[in-house]
């Protein structure tokens, strides 16, 4: 196992070696690198906006010679960051994934019109000169011989091979024409599979390539920066004033930025105060207020109940100031979720299964709003959907039992078996095996609908989202590194 990890480590510190040409780009690679390892970078939405940055400056300032390279490039910088943050950060590679796709699109595209370019050139070219053969009227045998030497090719022509095209009589002429190499380029382009298009990455790039990357890059830097905004303009198609809402405190998140179930109860307390207006203006003799929104925060993780005054825990929450909040342990989940009208959850990543990976006590919510027939939405951004399925780096993720179970409060060993000599036969202890995860897998026969910055959708569209967004060559690349 150590040999054959040892050409992968030589081919890491390859790349690292060209990273290290740009002193610039890779003093801000090294600085992200820290980061995550350190935890000074955590959630999905700092870690995908920082890799998005550091991919834009790789791809626009270093150099590379062919397509196929810039992939290889990009794929190590994916995979060395995503092992920095311990693969607990699905999102870094969503994004590497996105830009792979984009440099694959925008070759295959740009190769295409510089075909198609040299089609109309070659065309014209065959147009002029068939019709000044034909203008001329002294050598009628010579304007027919060049007119047929510059004619189409047959079908024969582009089926044949460069051998078979240089034994026929005809043939040399034809296959020293521009017209019959662009036809069999674009035909052998075509026909055949994957060869042809890693061949084709592997050659010089068409001019406009680094150009056209850089700019979509640019675009997803701030489709990512903004991608709570559009989650928060669904709340009004989801979400009623009269709604209570559940939902699970993610103590992860340390940007306000990354938390759409925020941004979309701010929402819902905007529409709560605007409903209430419109009430009192149809009503005003019978209706002398409309009650505000009503939220249920189940804090699985303790902190708010740490305060000893719970006004100041509820002034923690940014939604708390128009809307009525009321905390609750995740053991009261299953007891307050007959007075809740629908649950709304935060996803850290979307698998491609139609599951979510959520905060804790995520599971046992859609648990229990399942037995209710309570409707569940969970909220994630594009870039938060990967083409990966459930496994073990998720599962295994586990925080500081001591934000469970103190240290402080574990009990004492006791002993409970001795021989006649009273040495100790066996020792029995009640210290418990605490686990804290940092997720919870929910399975998509819980999820109702799934609301991201492009709309919402129901668990079984998830594979078609994926497919437009990632290439599937590029889905499994980072799992390998993860099971290591």
């Amino acid at each position: 196992q150590t040999m054959a990890r040892r050409p992968q480590r030589e081919t890491e510190a390859a790349h690292e070696a060209w990273l290290a040409k740009w002193p610039v780009v890779h003093g801000q690679y090294r600085s992200l690198v820290a980061a995550l390892s350190l935890g000074a970078v955590t959630g999905s939405f700092a870690c995908a906006l920082q890799t998005v940055a550091l991919v834009r400056n790789v791809v626009g300032t270093c150099r590379w010679q062919t397509a196929a390279e810039l992939l290889a490039r990009l794929t190590w910088l994916g995979g060395a960051l995503a092992k920095a943050a311990r693969f607990r950060e699905p999102a870094i590679a969503n994004v590497v994934r996105r830009v792979l796709m984009m440099v694959r699109e925008d070759h295959a595209q740009l190769t295409q019109q510089r075909l198609a370019a040299r089609r109309r050139k070659v065309a014209t070219t065959t147009t002029s000169t068939g019709g000044a053969s034909s203008s001329s009227s002294s050598q009628p045998t010579e304007t027919t011989t060049s007119f047929a030497t510059w004619q189409g090719p047959s079908l024969l022509d582009v089926l044949a091979g460069p051998g078979d095209a240089a034994s026929s009589s005809t043939g040399v002429a034809a296959a020293a024409s521009p017209l019959v190499f662009s036809a069999r380029e674009a035909a052998a382009e075509s026909s055949t599979g994957g060869s042809s298009a890693s061949s084709a990455l592997d050659a010089p790039p068409p001019p406009g390539l680094r150009q056209s990357v850089v700019e979509q890059i640019l675009e997803l830097y701030e489709d990512v920066e903004a991608s709570v905004e559009p989650i928060a303009s669904h709340a009004a198609h989801h979400v009623q004033p009269s709604d209570v809402v559940l939902t699970v405190r993610d103590a992860g998140v340390a940007d306000a930025r990354d938390d759409p179930v925020a941004a979309l109860l701010g929402s819902f307390s905007s529409s709560s105060s605007e409903h209430q207006q419109q009430q009192q203006q149809q009503h005003p003799s019978t209706v002398s207020g409309v009650p505000r929104g009503r939220v249920v925060v189940v804090d699985a993780t303790g902190d708010l109940f740490s305060e000893a005054d719970p006004q100041k825990s509820r002034k923690k929450l940014a939604y708390a100031r128009r809307v009525d909040v009321t905390l609750v342990p995740e053991t009261a989940i299953f007891a307050i979720m007959p007075k809740v009208s629908k649950v709304v959850l935060a996803a850290r990543a979307v698998l491609a299964d139609g599951s979510f990976v959520a905060p804790p006590a995520s599971y046992l919510a859609a648990l229990a709003a399942r037995e209710h027939g309570v409707p569940v939405l969970a909220l994630a951004a594009v870039y938060k959907l990967s083409p990966t399925y459930p496994h073990d780096p998720f599962r295994r993720a586990l925080s500081d039992p001591t934000g469970v179970l103190p240290y402080s409060r574990r009990p004492e060993e006791r002993h409970v078996l001795r021989d006649d000599d009273g040495d100790d036969l066996a020792r029995h202890t009640n210290r418990p095996d605490v686990a804290n995860p940092d997720f919870d897998h929910v399975p998509p026969d819980l999820v109702d609908l799934y609301i991201t910055n492009t709309g919402a959708h129901q668990p079984s569209y998830i594979y078609r989202l994926l497919a437009e967004l990632y290439s599937p060559e590029d889905a499994a690349l980072f799992d390998d590194a993860a099971t290591e």
